[in-house]
């Protein structure tokens, strides 16, 4: 006996209230409305701020400063209804010409209400250090401070228990910057090894040091070189090891690619919106062209997705299609059927059960999506 998916709850605000309206396109007067009233009950003008700064920051033409006059208007500047038309914007929706003017209208009047609480900043690029400039002066800095332990090293000719490789890790400092001071102190090293390695000039360079002195300085330069390269070497491998940031798509973004039916006047059927099928229990889809009826069941702890033209994360064994002999008195029947008459609904039809590969096409009607 198959485990049966837990009931996910439902809670007032989703039955009665629904989630966020998301309009793709022109909204017509009844979408208008029930939209903005969706918001005006969700949200407080103190909450509904945010997405003016949010509509803002998604239009270039709107500066630092400008967002700066925003934030620094009251809470309810705003008020809910203009606020409500940015969001509206800020997701797909194409609203007609006056009420985006109210939009931008009162954004601007904001601003200019604000002009002199916000100092004027040079956006215009100036003369900046380049990265390759920030990395040699870096590198410098740390170079700096390991010739002093050389230094103590030259004075004293004796080793020190200092690490190059510690004093890397706890500064944190980029492989860039590292090899830099390994290039540094590469020559210094090779000139050691050649005094010892038989070179009379060399060697006579370094007359006031006898063979033993020479070759604890020639150690604690060679430990340094060697900890450049082991950091330099970790450092990559972090790096390759380190898993990316996926960026997280909003429900509109994932269905983008979805093709499907909009709408059937023979049977007199209209898709749901695609983007209701993120999230969802339960997809009930039916293909005009095959007349397959099909019923996508999330996996247990899972709800349904988007990948391109496919449904994702399915029970591959509680979602099946049938076909039906009579289309439109069937398809009425299912559509009036209750949350628990549906669960029942594919069984009481007589016709060969068949697997979904969650593919939807060009004949395919979204006709339930069920949370």
């Amino acid at each position: 006996m198959k485990a049966k998916s837990p009931k996910k709850r439902v809670t007032i605000t989703d039955k009665y209230i629904g989630s966020e309206p998301v309009i793709i396109g022109q909204p017509n007067k009844v979408e208008l409305a029930k939209a903005l009233s969706w918001y005006n009950y969700m949200y407080d003008a103190k909450s509904a701020k945010e997405y003016i700064i949010d509509y803002m920051k998604s239009n270039s033409f709107y500066t630092k400063n400008d967002l700066q006059r925003v934030r620094n208007c009251s809470d309810n500047y705003f008020g809910i209804t203009v606020p409500s038309l940015a969001r509206m914007l800020t997701n797909g929706t194409e609203l007609c010409e006056a009420h985006t003017h109210m939009v931008h209208h009162m954004i601007n009047s904001a601003i200019i209400s604000k002009l002199d609480t916000v100092e004027v900043i040079n956006e215009q690029p100036g003369n900046t250090v380049s990265v390759r400039d920030r990395v040699e002066n870096k590198a410098n800095q740390v170079i700096n401070d390991i010739d002093q332990v050389v230094d103590l090293v030259l004075k004293t000719r004796k080793a020190t228990d200092f690490s190059s490789y510690d004093y890397f890790r706890s500064n944190d400092l980029s492989g860039a910057v590292v090899r830099i001071v390994a290039s540094c102190y590469a020559p210094t090293l090779d000139e050691l090894n050649g005094a010892l390695g038989g070179d009379k000039k060399l060697f006579e360079g370094y007359s006031s040091f006898t063979s033993k002195e020479l070759k604890v300085l020639r150690d604690t330069i060679k430990a340094i070189i060697d900890d450049c390269d082991r950091y330099v070497n970790n450092k990559k491998v972090l790096r390759a090891v380190k898993p990316k940031k996926v960026k997280q798509k909003s429900s509109v973004q994932l269905v983008s690619k979805l093709k499907y039916k909009k709408a059937d006047e023979t049977l007199r059927l209209v898709s749901v919106a695609p983007h209701d099928i993120i999230g969802c229990d339960t997809l009930w889809v039916y293909n005009t062209e095959t007349r397959m009826l099909g019923k996508y069941q999330a996996e247990i702890g899972k709800s349904l997705s988007v990948a391109g033209t496919t449904i994702q994360n399915f029970d591959s064994d509680l979602s099946a299609a049938k076909k039906l002999r009579k289309p439109e008195e069937a398809l009425k029947a299912m559509l009036a059927c209750t949350k628990p008459q549906l669960k029942k609904f594919l069984g009481t039809l007589t016709t060969t059960e068949t697997k979904l590969t969650g593919r939807i096409n060009e004949d395919t009607i979204l006709l339930k999506a069920i949370k």
